[in-house]
């Protein structure tokens, strides 16, 4: 080659390089300036390369005439094609064999095409006759017979596939023959690419790190069949192998991570991790860095446990919270007591792990450490009824086994983080609080779809409720006494779990949905204490669970619907204070199960119906005063001794 040549010195290519080649290659230079740097460092990592296997492909004599190049037009091309069909899956080398019958073949331009589309450039046309074509003689003026040919261009390449010999006449001259072309493939099986070392962490347990990975993109040629680790204190030089400490098939199958034991506590090491397949191994990861320590939860009595790696981590966490959450209050937890008698913690689990954190009515008035977000596996935080201040934490979001959070009763304030990542929750209480004031209820509350309990009431949050008809799984709503405003919405009807609805004591208006009579699992809504208006929906009827309904103290008008005879669970109907009319309905004689009646205060007329006498045998209370009832009382209701039948100003029937 000329050594003079600018293109050689730059290592730039002379030739533009195409998007499906894998690696930069100039024609005429081979692979072009090394860095040397670069390739030190990647010679650390290199392993040796599988057996080595090599596949040959030959054409049947075809004698194709190859058409001479036109003076005054664009040059035709010939194309032959050979498939590759092997168990090679990473390329070396790749060697031509071609023959021909042409009297000019330096008037030849002659490229082939890997399966991937990338060329290698075997000849190039010599359109005069220079100082380097009489060097070589006649061999760039006649070429009779078969020649070799060797390319490098498509190192790394799956060879599989077809290959295209692409013969171009470019300098006008004579026509020639095309016999026939070989190729033979060296390579090898492909090994598996590099995995990607998600972390090194330290094992609590002293003189251990927790390694994880993940597989690579690329498994090569076959599956997978191990990993190894290899490691290094990091002050020790790295480039000679025999300094680092090799263990082969940590991994076969099961999770990506392994335990590295029987190191020395204080002391860095590097880490790096291969993958193997039948082909051998891969090229190792980087290296990543940690340096193992013992904890104090070991050294002390309260885990003796040290390979349980998670319960020294809770412990650690319960340590780190202590003292914020006691406050001024006292918790037993401390390195020399067992952790299993520390004050509220419960474990369970194989490995055992601190799944319950009970500390009800302790008297604690610190606040919520973010270091609880740290206990993985809780199950369930219950801190209610104690003198707690300041925020939630945004880091219980991260407790992806909750099922329970128990915070009401407490002194806290703030706004309610987002807890929508916790998939599991099932119950969410913070009643008793002063959170999310003038805030309104959280909108992403709406994805908790496996949630049953929410509870939220005496947070003056305030607002609009929003839809809250993801909560396919909710069974109790409670948003009493939270400063609500606006209309119920009807999207309330499609959650169809509901059980107990408790939206009282708000400054509710607008008209009770029709689509709450839906409701068919509901057994108590109390919507009493609001602003409420229009006629009470018929359609509640629907409502066939249902034991208690509460509309009291609301601007309710127009009659009572007979249909609400047909609910026979009912055995509490609180409709008092209204501005209810018309007489009271035959059919409430029908509600066998009823024990309370309150229809006081509101404006029906006529005569108490005969029919509600049959509520004799279950009714314990009534309640009819301030209306415009005539007549006389029945005697099954003059017999319930808990009434007001004195301030009605009615006798019993006859």
């Amino acid at each position: 080659n000329d050594l003079e040549s600018p293109v050689w010195d730059d290592g730039a290519p002379l030739h533009p390089v195409s998007s499906t080649d894998k690696y930069s290659f100039n024609h005429e230079y081979g692979f072009g300036v090394i860095n040397a740097e670069g390739a030190i460092d990647l010679a650390k990592r290199w392993t040796n390369l599988p057996t080595s296997q090599s596949t040959t492909v030959q054409s049947n004599l075809l004698t194709v005439t190859i058409p001479d190049a036109s003076t005054d037009g664009d040059p035709s091309t010939f194309t032959h094609t050979l498939t590759v069909d092997s168990g090679i899956g990473f390329t070396e080398f790749v060697e031509v064999t071609l023959s021909f019958e042409h009297d000019s073949f330096r008037d030849l331009e002659i490229l082939l095409e890997s399966p991937s589309g990338a060329i290698s450039r075997i000849s190039v046309p010599f359109n005069t006759y220079d100082a380097l074509s009489a060097f070589f003689g006649a061999a760039f003026e006649t070429l009779h017979g078969s020649f070799q040919f060797g390319s490098a261009k498509h190192l790394g390449e799956d060879p599989n596939g077809e290959w295209k010999l692409h013969v171009t006449d470019r300098i006008p001259s004579v026509d020639g023959t095309f016999v026939g072309f070989g190729i033979t493939v060296y390579g090898h099986e492909r090994a598996p690419g590099v995995p990607t070392l998600d972390s090194v962490e330290v094992h609590p347990g002293g003189g251990m790190l927790d390694v994880a990975w993940t597989a690579p993109d690329e498994t090569g040629d076959s599956d997978i069949t191990a990993y190894d680790i290899r490691y290094i204190p990091a002050d020790v030089d790295e480039t000679d192998p025999s300094n680092w400490t090799l263990l082969r098939s940590v991994n076969v199958g099961g999770e990506l991570k392994y335990t590295v034991t029987g190191l020395t506590d204080g002391t860095e090491y590097d880490v790096q991790v291969r993958a193997a397949n039948s082909a051998g191994p891969g090229i190792w990861t980087e290296a990543a860095s940690a340096t193992p320590r013992i904890s104090q939860c070991v050294l002390g009595e309260a885990v003796r446990d040290r390979t349980n790696a998670g319960l020294i981590h809770d412990c650690e966490a319960l340590l780190e919270a202590r003292d914020a959450l006691a406050g001024s209050g006292t918790l037993n937890w401390s390195t020399d007591t067992r952790i299993w008698a520390w004050d509220g913690v419960i474990r369970e689990g194989d490995p055992v792990r601190v799944t319950k954190l009970v500390l009800r009515e302790k008297e604690l008035d610190g606040t919520i450490p973010s270091a609880l977000g740290n206990l993985s596996n809780l199950v369930e935080l219950n801190l209610r009824s104690n003198e707690l201040t300041g925020s939630i934490p945004t880091e219980l979001g991260d407790l992806a086994n909750l099922e329970k959070l128990l915070l009401h009763n407490n002194d806290l304030t703030g706004t309610i983080p987002d807890l929508s990542s916790l998939s599991t929750l099932k119950m969410l209480w913070l009643s008793g609080n002063d959170l999310g004031r003038d805030e309104g209820i959280p909108t992403w509350l709406n994805s908790m779809s496996n949630l049953e309990s929410l509870n939220m009431w005496g947070n003056r949050m305030g607002g609009a409720i929003p839809d809250l008809s993801g909560m396919t799984s909710l069974k109790l709503l409670k948003l009493q006494s939270t400063d609500l405003t606006g209309e119920i919405p009807a999207s309330i009807g499609e959650m169809d779990s509901l059980s107990g609805l408790y939206l009282h004591k708000n400054s509710l208006s607008g008209e009770i949905p029709e689509e709450l009579g839906q409701l068919t699992n509901l057994r108590r809504i109390w919507l009493h204490s609001n602003d409420l208006t229009g006629e009470i929906p018929s359609e509640l009827s629907g409502m066939t669970s249902l034991v208690d309904l509460n509309l009291r103290n609301n601007r309710l008008s127009g009659s009572i619907p007979a249909e609400l005879g047909a609910m026979t669970s009912l055995e509490s109907l609180r409709l008092h204070y209204n501005q209810l009319s018309g007489s009271i309905p035959k059919e409430l004689g029908d509600l066998d199960n009823l024990k309370g009646l309150w229809l006081q205060g509101n404006r029906l007329s006529g005569s108490i119906p005969a029919e509600l006498s049959n509520l004799g045998d279950t009714l314990t209370q009534w309640r009819l005063r301030d209306n415009r009832l005539t007549g006389c009382v029945p005697a099954g209701l003059a017999a319930v001794e808990d009434n007001d039948m004195a301030a009605l100003g009615l006798q019993p029937c006859p």
